[in-house]
């Protein structure tokens, strides 16, 4: 596994108290959900379900999610159990997609296609990702709280 991943898990899991526990638990879920490749979006889940151990999170959080509204296209994550219904996916960006013209169009495309299903498409760079995940997850957050209340 990643040293990144790894070095993530263990600073979450500080007071030593808990730390084996939580260790435990989140290399569990990283062990259950090999679909998750990318290092930025191991990250991104982590900190979601470390979260989702210590605040009230009731949405589930489903990794590289594909169903017949989706299309050809897997999302690499999606969000369940929105009070309004509404479906939220979220796409997490590596170093690659910053360089390639094609790339990029095809990810508009993609996210112009499942818009017109009904997805609302929340997009992180995986710097943005690496730099602070919990900042990342606290967005995702809010934006679910603005959407259960409309």
């Amino acid at each position: 596994m990643e040293e990144v991943v790894i070095e993530y898990i263990r600073k979450l899991a500080y007071p030593k108290i808990i730390s084996t526990i939580v260790e435990i638990h989140l290399f569990k879920l990283l062990e259950i959900h090999p679909e998750i490749e990318s290092p930025m979006e191991k990250l991104f889940f982590i900190e979601w379900h470390y979260r989702k151990l210590n605040i009230d999170i009731k949405q589930e959080l489903v990794p590289q999610f594909y169903d017949e509204s989706t299309g050809e296209y897997y999302i690499d994550f999606v969000i369940f159990y929105m009070d309004n219904g509404q479906k939220i996916g979220i796409e997490i960006d590596g170093e690659w997609h910053e360089k390639s013209k094609e790339q990029v169009q095809k990810d508009k495309k993609r996210e112009r296609f499942l818009v017109s299903r009904g997805w609302k498409i929340i997009r992180f760079a995986g710097s943005e990702i690496y730099k602070n995940p919990s900042a990342c997850v606290e967005e995702v957050l809010t934006i679910i709280r603005s959407t259960n209340d409309k």
